[in-house]
């Protein structure tokens, strides 16, 4: 019976470290290009609208 509940414990235990992992490491809401135009200008592609950004010193500029 005891062994039963420890292992409850730890399958809940590995649910909310893999839950936590989902939320908080992956997915990102940017996907970096770092190969854009030779690696030479930081370029993102939001993964939901897709729309791509170019930084431009003062911060990141949605392109066209």
């Amino acid at each position: 019976m005891k062994a039963i509940q420890v292992n409850n414990i730890i399958k809940l235990l590995l649910i909310i470290l893999v839950l936590l992992f989902a939320v908080y490491v992956w997915p990102k809401p940017y996907r970096n290009m770092p190969n854009y135009r030779g690696g030479s200008i930081p370029f993102r592609i939001h993964r939901i609208t897709g729309t791509g950004e170019i930084w431009r010193g003062e911060g990141w500029v949605e392109t066209k």
